[in-house]
């Protein structure tokens, strides 16, 4: 059964997760975290990171969602992500499929797919393809409904699935 995390605990293993590339993380109490990576990566993300669950009635069996909600956001508003320049902006999800921090995955959407969206609206994942992290240790693959490409990966391979996602993104702005 998937875990509710507070925003300090997902931020705490976002940064964990990436370990020794970590140069700078904002305060972990606020959100979006702001990290900036040592080289040879060299970039600064800001990071919406959300708790991934699989609520009971759900619309699928196996399906996992975050909820978007931004700081400040209000019921009847629609929020929408800020891109700054010289920062990556990534939308990031986390799951504990068997209610073990340590055994979690985390999802990482394209964020051109949910600039702009209602309150509380939820991006989703299969469990099958959650636990095909488990396997694969890090993997993409092109979701059938919105032609979105994810990545997702345990967070021992967090930072390869951080560079697929600036990889497919620009491949994709370039293909588009």
């Amino acid at each position: 059964m998937s875990q509710k995390l507070s925003p300090t605990v997902l931020h705490k293993k976002f940064i964990d997760s990436l370990g020794q590339y970590v140069k700078y993380y904002s305060n972990i109490e606020d959100k979006p975290l702001i990290v900036t990576l040592k080289s040879p990566y060299n970039i600064t993300l800001k990071v919406y990171l959300y708790n991934c669950t699989n609520p009971s009635g759900a619309k699928q069996a196996g399906e996992y969602k975050s909820q978007l909600i931004l700081p400040g956001q209000k019921r009847h508003t629609r929020g929408k992500f800020e891109l700054e320049l010289g920062k990556k902006t990534l939308l990031v999800g986390f799951a504990t499929i068997t209610g073990d921090i340590d055994d979690g995955v985390f999802v990482i959407w394209d964020l051109r797919k949910h600039m702009e969206f209602a309150y509380s609206t939820n991006v989703q994942v299969s469990l099958k393809t959650l636990l095909r992290a488990y396997t694969e240790h890090m993997f993409c693959m092109k979701k059938r409904g919105n032609a979105e490409w994810i990545v997702v990966s345990r967070p021992d391979k967090l930072i390869f699935a951080i560079q697929e996602r600036i990889n497919l993104d620009i491949k994709l702005l370039l293909e588009g």
